[in-house]
């Protein structure tokens, strides 16, 4: 892994924040024994300041107008100079880079990252029309943040569930500004079908799903956030979550995200969206959208490299979906995660990375050949 790029800034270089570490425990514990180094650099880095500070500080924000005269709330993190492009599609309800941390741990400077908030959710402005907010008026938005952002091609295309709607509807618009795209979590469409069926398809399960959305909405989906963010707020939900942190994050998320990621998830994600009835209104509006929307029929159309990666027991968007998708498509590679669900990227970072990685070396040496096949891991 390659980590180093992201886990000091130049002014906070890992030996003086050990030194610092150390002289504060001094400080408050003279008689205490002096800490031990561990021979394991990756032991070391257990209890160092997790890598989310300085992989945040690096983000820019900027608000870029695009084709309707809505402004975007976009985040860039520069890379160096000459770096790719890597457009990140978030999943829904995600205000920020959150999820996309591990891969930019790894990836360091080689990529200048782009990403945005989707229109209607959060810092972005919405459309005049709710009509306006479908999967593809999102893809759209892409291409005017990724020109806006000052570049008119994206090296590879990262999706996360909703994410993976977007790019799958971008590079079927726009071909011709995208290289290799990396899906995660996703479907090719009609959410509510195959919604909590991770297995096979259930007659009549999709009626359930579309029936709670469709009641959130009617019944002021603010105050549902606000009760959830409450909730995910007590002391005796925070300390759950820390321990099952602990006992479920592996070594990468430890180093990235520290023990507290599922706090943090849950402050993020019911936090931005229990801030306005905007937010928590259109959030709801686009589990709608992503049912209405589909793409399997153009599968067969998309010629670029692409990289699927599954959760096994994903429940939102099962893993048999992506598998149909590697399957009409002409040069994909699909992955499975065996034991993880809607968040692959987070569970298991490592088995995405390896991939992520294995996949753009093979573009970049001129390598690479789909291969079709579906690989099966265990988590350690």
């Amino acid at each position: 892994m390659k980590l180093e790029n992201w886990m000091w800034d130049e002014d906070y270089p890992q030996d003086k924040v050990e030194e610092k570490e150390e002289e504060n425990d001094e400080e408050k514990e003279p008689d205490a024994e002096p800490t031990r180094r561990l021979s394991n650099p990756q032991d070391s880095l257990k209890s160092a300041k997790p890598l989310k500070d300085s992989i945040d500080a690096k983000v820019q924000h900027k608000k870029i107008r695009n084709r309707d005269g809505l402004e975007l709330n976009t985040l860039v993190i520069p890379g160096k100079p000459g770096s790719k492009v890597m457009l990140l599609c978030s999943p829904l309800g995600f205000s920020n880079i959150y999820v996309f941390r591990p891969l930019i741990a790894e990836f360091g400077d080689e990529y200048t990252y782009v990403n945005w908030q989707y229109r209607s959710l959060f810092e972005s402005d919405s459309p005049n029309r709710l009509r306006r907010c479908s999967v593809r008026d999102h893809a759209e938005d892409a291409l005017d943040v990724l020109k806006g952002s000052g570049f008119s091609h994206a090296d590879v295309i990262v999706g996360h569930s909703m994410g993976v709607s977007v790019q799958t509807e971008f590079v079927l618009l726009y071909p011709e500004h995208v290289s290799s795209l990396i899906m995660i979590n996703g479907g090719h469409g009609h959410l509510f079908s195959t919604a909590f069926q991770p297995f096979l398809r259930l007659p009549f399960m999709g009626n359930v799903s579309e029936f709670v959305v469709k009641t959130l909405l009617e019944n002021n989906p603010k105050r549902t956030m606000e009760i959830i963010k409450k909730v995910s707020s007590s002391k005796p939900f925070k300390r759950v979550l820390e321990a099952f942190g602990k006992a479920t994050g592996t070594p990468l998320i430890q180093e990235v995200h520290g023990h507290q990621f599922w706090n943090e998830w849950f402050d993020m994600y019911f936090g931005g969206l229990s801030k306005d009835d905007k937010s928590a209104a259109s959030y709801c509006r686009l589990f709608q959208e992503l049912h209405a929307h589909s793409t399997y029929h153009l599968l067969h159309e998309i010629e670029h490299p692409v990289l699927l990666v599954s959760g096994g027991l994903d429940y939102l968007t099962p893993a048999y979906l992506m598998n149909e998708m590697a399957n009409q498509m002409k040069n994909a590679t699909y992955f499975c995660d065996t034991w993880s669900t809607h968040m692959t990227l987070l569970e298991h970072p490592e088995a995405v990375i390896e991939q992520s990685r294995k996949f753009l070396g093979e573009l970049a040496s001129g390598r690479y050949e789909r291969t079709g096949s579906t690989v099966f891991i265990r988590n350690n």
